[in-house]
């Protein structure tokens, strides 16, 4: 330990960490200690115990009961049941050691939930010797099913179903109680008699109800047995051994008829084919009649054969079942059963449920659902849905190779099987399917016609699709015929341009030409008339000057390749009044389109002609060029603040407004012409432009 005066309070603080966990270190090993094992536990009833496990949030605690033992068997686990004035619970040892029937323990253990009930699980126990047990309650099998005497003891009677012992010292039962099936088990049982010559006897026990089966997350109880700890709990009261091969052999038809003097624990023996299996469910036809038939022994049995059952009788969802049956081979009296045709209104009314038939239907739809096989194979099977006059009904089929191929909707089928009637709450028949046992059981008396729903909707899909494509290409050479025509009916414009370029070269700068050669050589030296001759050349020449630059004017513009139209225009029109005090305003409204060459042509002309007339005869001081585009418009307003027009110009050899019009009108528009005495004019043509191709 080092000296005091070294002690850093750096080395004191981690001191004093070090002692508080150890501390609480200690406290937790002590809290655990008596956790498994302190004395000092409170100890609670079995009812206040059940209560804890069943609220919400649940965890798993230390809990301390007392009680008497009322169901010990050291060969069935380390288990045991203890009951108090409240009710009882399931305990399961911690070690190697039971408690004797009937002691008083004194227990602590983990309490957690079972799959239905409470338990208490790794306990110990402390015990204050024997106890009497506390009285049984009387209960029968369908009462227990409720699970109302959960862990408690009861008392209960019941028809023998079936028997087999369980170990040396153990025999399993199954009672009919009280309209249910209840296993029993009786421990420390020294049995004198074959479990076999005990069915049809009447038991009378005193055991533990205790769950055996519950569904799920839910613990719900699905099924519950009565342990008996000894046979000092049991008695049976045995009827004279008969075997059930000696009762007399009835037809399936009329196992199910009335018997005088039929009692519960009576057998019936018959027999039959099997014509459909389905695990442990064997369905037998004699040739008279089917009948549903349950046993544990069927796992050597095939369809085909036939056999001797004994069973007592029973109904599942209001339809007769002989259960608990004893299955023996037999002897094949003849020819195999063939099935009873039936229309669907008589297999509706439930009579002939279990029965080999055979009925008609329109096939509506199939589908595959899901089958778990024997073998623990994943499997399906084949639904057939049928329609009848009557209404629709089902068949299945776990063996679906050689399926007719013509099998589609619409075609009529004849199925063969076992009719199965399906009850509502009170047992009325609702419906009926087929259990079809082969594929060979299904034929086609009648091919659906070709105009199936399938096929229609294929066909319909064929067309629809065609419909497209044709739509498609409509589209495409409709397209095309607008761009053709549109390219034709420019190249016609630009036809009847050259031609009319033509004409006007040929009336008026080849007559100006030819005018000025005749004057030319009319000239001769030093002659007296030759100074009016030169002049009138030249006046023939001015002549052609305007003429040619008219005509050039009439060609496309080169400012056009440059710019857009407005300012084509605006560009236009200061050169015309390049010198004056003329201004010119240029006013675009409107987002920029696209427009066709053609109609940029016709409208920079129109406007060249307006401007040009505007300068030359209406002495402005203002010129005004507006240009208003939509997405399906174009207008061009040209407007200037002169004297106004008297009437249209008309002269031979000038374009004019005739031509204006004329060439408003080759492109699909109109010209508006106003115009006001010493007010000015104004020009504005509105051309539609094409849709969008």
């Amino acid at each position: 330990m080092p000296p005091a005066s070294r002690l850093t309070p750096l080395f004191v603080i981690g001191r004093l960490c070090w002692g508080i966990l150890f501390l609480a270190g200690t406290s937790s090993a002590q809290n655990s200690t008596s956790s498994a094992g302190d004395l000092e536990l409170k100890t609670q009833t079995i009812r206040h115990a059940q209560a804890i496990a069943a609220a919400e949030p649940f965890t798993e605690s230390w809990i301390r009961v007392k009680g008497v033992v009322t169901w010990v068997d050291r060969t069935a686990g380390k288990t045991f049941y203890i009951q108090d004035q409240t009710g009882g619970i399931q305990v399961s040892c911690k070690a190697d050691v039971w408690p004797n029937l009937g002691d008083e323990i004194d227990t602590q253990g983990v309490l957690t939930r079972g799959s239905f009930t409470p338990l208490i699980t790794l306990a110990t126990f402390e015990s204050h010797g024997p106890q009497p047990l506390p009285g049984p309650k009387a209960a029968s099998g369908g009462g227990l099913l409720t699970g109302t005497f959960n862990g408690e003891r009861v008392k209960v009677e019941g028809w023998v179903r079936a028997g087999k012992m369980i170990g040396p010292h153990r025999l399993a039962l199954v009672l009919d109680s009280g309209g249910a099936r209840l296993p029993v088990q009786i421990s420390n049982f020294n049995l004198d008699t074959p479990p076999d010559r005990l069915i049809s006897g009447k038991l009378y026990a005193i055991g533990i109800a205790t769950p055996v089966k519950a569904r799920g997350a839910f613990s719900q109880l699905v099924e519950i047995q009565v342990l008996v700890a000894s046979g000092q709990d049991a008695s049976f009261s045995i009827p004279q051994y008969k075997s059930p091969w000696d009762l007399p052999l009835l037809s399936l038809h009329a196992v199910f008829q009335y018997t005088p003097g039929q009692a519960r624990n009576d057998r019936k023996h018959t027999r039959g084919e099997i014509i459909y299996k389905e695990g442990d469910v064997l369905y037998l036809n004699d040739g008279e009649g089917g009948l549903t038939v349950k046993t544990t022994g069927a796992s050597d049995l095939h369809p085909g054969e036939w056999v001797e059952v004994a069973g007592f009788l029973d109904m599942e969802s209001f339809l007769p079942i002989l259960t608990d049956a004893v299955v023996i081979p037999a002897t094949k009296p003849g020819a195999p059963v063939k099935p009873t045709e039936f229309t669907s209104a008589t297999l509706m009314n439930g009579l002939q449920h279990a029965n080999y038939v055979t009925v008609t239907g329109r096939l509506l739809d199939q589908l595959q659902a899901p089958l778990q096989a024997d073998s623990d194979t994943e499997q399906s099977s084949l639904v057939l849905s049928l329609k009848a006059p009557q209404g629709i009904f089902t068949a299945e089929l776990k063996k679906t190779e050689k399926l007719p191929a013509s099998l589609e909707p619409g075609c009529m089928l004849k199925v063969s099987g076992i009719c199965i009637v399906q009850t509502d709450a009170v047992g009325t028949p609702t419906a009926f399917k087929i259990l079809v046992p082969d594929s060979a059981d299904i034929v086609v008396t009648r091919h659906a016609s070709y105009f199936t729903v399938k096929r229609l909707l294929i066909s319909l899909s064929i067309v629809l699709g065609v419909l497209l494509v044709v739509s498609l290409l409509a589209f495409v050479y409709a397209r095309r015929n607008t761009r053709l025509e549109g390219e034709m009916r420019e190249r016609r414009v630009i036809s009847a341009e050259r031609n009319r370029l033509a004409r006007d070269l040929h009336d008026t700068l080849e007559q100006g030409l030819t005018g000025i050669q005749l004057r030319l050589h009319g000239i001769q030296p030093g002659a007296e008339d030759s100074g009016a001759s030169l002049a009138a050349a030249r006046s023939l020449v001015q002549q052609c000057h305007i003429e040619m630059r008219q005509a050039i004017w009439n060609l496309r513009a080169e400012t056009l390749e440059h710019f857009d139209l407005g300012e084509a225009l605006e560009r236009t029109a200061r050169s015309l009044v390049l010198g004056s005090s003329i201004k010119v305003e240029l006013k675009q409204k409107g987002p920029k389109v696209r427009i066709p060459p053609l109609i940029v042509d016709n409208l920079f002309r129109i406007g060249q002609e307006a401007l040009t007339n505007a300068v030359k005869h209406a002495t402005p001081t203002l010129l005004t060029i507006e240009q208003i585009t939509t997405s399906s418009h174009i207008s061009l307003v040209i407007t200037d603040n002169g004297h106004g027009m008297d009437a249209p110009e008309t002269k031979t050899g000038h374009f004019g407004l005739v031509g204006m019009k004329e060439r408003a009108e080759r492109i699909g528009g109109q010209l508006i012409i106003s115009s006001m005495e010493n007010q000015g004019a104004t020009i504005r043509i509105d051309i539609p432009l094409p849709a969008k191709a």
